[in-house]
């Protein structure tokens, strides 16, 4: 009989919580909270990913001048002058370009970047040049 009254007296006390609207409004508060965060953090991420090309091709730039330092003249080979294009994010990597020597002689070399993800979908892919000048250059832009 006492262990029948303890369990009813269990069952019979008021649990204060939440009702199902009030926890479907917070849900919706934080719903639209994180979409206005999302939004206004899409051009910086587009900034981020333009600097992954922009420090990429400096890097062939500092390898570039390694090797003209020591043969000089310009590489046409990436592997030459001691770059590894890393594996592509369309190929299950992490990178967004692709690296190539466009050109390379005696005098100067131009490096390329293109972009192999379109980042704002307009169907443009955003490409990044450098020559022996050292200087990036944006000749697409996305």
């Amino acid at each position: 009989m006492k262990i029948q009254k303890k369990i009813s007296s269990i069952f019979r006390k008021k649990v204060s919580g939440l009702s199902l609207l009030e926890v479907l409004t917070v849900l919706i508060i934080i719903g639209l909270t994180s979409l206005v965060v999302v939004r206004n953090l899409s051009p910086t991420v587009n900034n981020v990913r333009k600097k992954e090309a922009q420090f990429q091709l400096k890097l062939i730039h500092t390898f570039q001048q390694t090797y003209f330092m020591e043969f000089t003249k310009y590489s046409g080979d990436l592997e030459e002058i001691g770059y590894a294009q890393r594996l592509l994010s369309t190929e299950g990597g992490d990178a967004n370009y692709k690296i190539e020597l466009v050109d390379a002689s005696i005098n100067g070399y131009k490096a390329r970047a293109t972009a192999v993800v379109d980042f704002n979908q307009n169907g443009v892919m955003d490409v990044w040049e450098i020559d022996q000048s050292g200087k990036v250059v944006n000749t697409v832009k996305d």
